[in-house]
């Protein structure tokens, strides 16, 4: 069976109550009634609501009851029986049925309702705005003002004295507002009193001219959805330093925005960066560069939608990120054909730019910032050397999977050599060779060696047969000894000093393979056609 509460306002009554008629004592004999049908009771159920007096956006539901504490006890509403058009009229803010007046607001919240459609103010028929009682040239002017709340009337006496409205007797909880012409007089606000003159007016005029203006630009910022949520992906990668070297792998937005500006400074403009759209690319540039000598106007052909940065944070999102086309394209809004177009070009751009920044150190640079634990034993150290290799996708020619199959990885790879200086600094990138190419033959043919001087060390590994290359250059070599053959143990063993020697190198050359790590940590890897 379900409960019931009273629905009038600051009513306590409940059918949980009946229950306990000894600590709710008033509840003994209480009822609960239902609302009249909301269609052909629809005036007697209005009248029901306003009594109730609620909140103006509260109507009663099927579940919803007025208790028998509100109605006559000889005079109950019977369900199904309306024509006695019994309404409650027994609350606390008409002490219970003996007020004189008990129609009367006495809360702001039943001026906010009304009678009929909940609004104090009736429609224009009955509203008179401004009614003029005598209009001669004496000094003061009398007006009043009607307005209805239900079915009273109240007419409050304004008058003017020397330009200024005022009222003698305002009413205790209605609004009257007043206008006149700007240039002519000043006015009162009636409700507060505030004298408010023709400057105010205009300034309040300027305000509200404003405040459009700023809802206009905001509802067309809006409804234009593809440049807000490109806006809004800048600024979720952007919002702080982690997430941006999460998404971009830069430390910083400060840094971005700098390697943003070397990038953008090797050409005219981001606007002046043609798309690559492949090799009839080349002859389409000649044309719009002979379009532009002959004529001044615009190169014909679409706007395009993304601005310089965001097609540079595109090719750091699938550099860094490894994001396919479809996912890129669907978080700037553009096309899969333009995100390939833009990761393209850019690269070439940032390569362009970039290359000159990978410069090969000098021994007095090297030697200003070398670590305290390279200068006690390996003090002459010029370079770290480490091949790396990276996964490419099978080839369909049966020469190319031969050059790019690396046994030690047993799969189709590119190779490519990574020299830093001590200090951490990546000195010396080479150019992509074949899974298949030996450490030996790609440090032979990549020119690092070319850039040794006397008495330079090189630090390796023990895959790197090198050392007679380093003594046509009179640098050294330093890599791990190799083990002998025994007759012991697992065949292979090193001496006491070897092991030391072992571990010393071991400790220094790890940081070749932590460069290595933060190149993988970019997930997309380009690889060149051959």
């Amino acid at each position: 069976m379900p409960e019931f509460q009273c629905a009038v306002r600051d009513c306590k009554a409940h059918t949980r109550k009946l229950l306990n008629l000894g600590k709710y004592p008033w509840m003994s004999g209480v009822t609960f009634h239902p609302f009249p049908h909301r269609i052909s009771q629809k005036y007697l159920r209005r009248k029901w609501i306003d009594s109730c007096r609620r909140e103006p956006s509260w109507l009663p539901n099927k579940f919803s009851r007025v208790c028998s504490r509100h109605f006559d006890s000889d005079n109950l509403p019977s369900p199904g029986d309306w024509s006695h058009n019994i309404v409650p009229h027994k609350f606390p803010y008409n002490d219970w049925g003996h007020s004189s007046d008990p129609s009367r607001p006495r809360n702001q919240w039943q001026l906010n309702r009304g009678v009929e459609n909940h609004k104090v103010l009736q429609p224009a028929e009955e509203l008179h705005d401004l009614v003029v009682l005598e209009t001669n040239s004496s000094p003061s002017l009398e007006l009043e003002v009607e307005y209805h709340y239900g079915t009273q009337k109240r007419i409050p006496p304004v008058s003017m004295k020397d330009g200024v409205f005022t009222v003698t007797s305002p009413p205790s909880e209605d609004h009257l507002y007043c206008k006149t012409d700007v240039d002519e007089v000043s006015s009162v606000c009636v409700a507060t009193q505030t004298e408010i003159t023709g400057s105010h007016l205009l300034q309040i005029k300027e305000e509200n001219l404003l405040l459009k203006q700023k809802i206009h630009n905001l509802e067309s910022v809006l409804n234009d959805t593809e440049t807000l949520r490109r806006d809004l992906t800048v600024e979720s990668i952007l919002k702080d330093d982690k997430s941006c070297m999460k998404y971009t792998g830069i430390r910083s937005r400060s840094q971005l925005t700098d390697v943003f500006d070397i990038v953008s400074a090797t050409t005219a403009s981001g606007k002046s960066i043609r798309y690559w759209r492949g090799k009839s690319s080349v002859r389409e540039m000649n044309n719009d560069r002979q379009h532009n000598e002959r004529s001044t106007y615009k190169k014909p052909g679409r706007n395009r939608k993304l601005r310089p940065f965001q097609e540079f944070l595109i090719t750091l999102l699938r550099l860094r990120q490894g994001l396919s086309l479809f996912i890129l394209a669907d978080m700037f809004s553009t096309s899969a054909t333009r995100v390939s177009q833009i990761f393209i070009t850019w690269i070439t751009v940032m390569s362009n730019a970039m290359s000159p920044l990978l410069k090969w150190p000098s021994k007095r640079k090297i030697l200003k910032n070398m670590p305290h634990s390279f200068k006690m034993k390996y003090r002459a150290t010029r370079v770290i050397i480490d091949c790396t290799e990276f996964y490419i996708q099978k080839p369909s020619m049966p020469k190319a999977q031969y050059i790019t199959y690396s046994n030690y990885k047993s799969r189709n790879t590119c190779k490519a050599l990574i020299g830093i200086t001590p200090d951490g600094y990546i000195s010396f990138i080479s150019k992509l060779w074949g899974g298949n190419a030996s450490d030996r033959h790609i440090t032979k043919e990549c020119g690092i060696i070319d850039l040794l001087e006397r008495g330079d060390l090189v630090m390796a590994d023990r895959g790197f047969l090198i050392r007679d290359l380093c003594l046509k250059r009179h640098a050294d070599l330093a890599v791990p000894p190799f083990t002998r053959k025994c007759t012991w143990g697992k065949g292979k063993h090193l001496s006491l000093n070897e092991i030391v020697q072992t571990r010393n190198i071991a400790r220094l050359r790890i940081h070749v393979e932590r460069a290595i790590e933060r190149i993988k940590n970019f997930h997309f890897y380009l690889v060149p056609y051959h």
